[in-house]
């Protein structure tokens, strides 16, 4: 790793984290926002089980990239504080 590459600090971290939690938490206030709209114009479940599959997939994805950061990021502290 490059000796001038800067760190991220404890701050830069918690505010990365937030930032992932935010948008997980917009997206799925708009994921079912959305879908209930489309739900009750359809008159109905039939019609719009693929565009809920879809999108849901799509949100299981982002919130699965959202807890393995953290994972990662809890694992580096560990790392660093086994070290101290």
């Amino acid at each position: 790793m490059d000796a001038d590459a800067k760190q991220p600090t404890a701050e830069d971290r918690a505010r990365r984290r937030v930032e992932a939690e935010v948008g997980l938490a917009v997206h799925r206030a708009a994921y079912l926002a959305v879908n209930a709209g489309l739900l009750l114009a359809a008159g109905g479940f039939a019609g719009s089980w693929w565009r809920l599959a879809g999108w849901g997939s799509g949100l299981a994805v982002h919130t699965g990239c959202v807890l393995a950061e953290i994972g990662r990021l809890v694992e580096r502290e560990l790392a660093r504080e086994r070290v101290r």
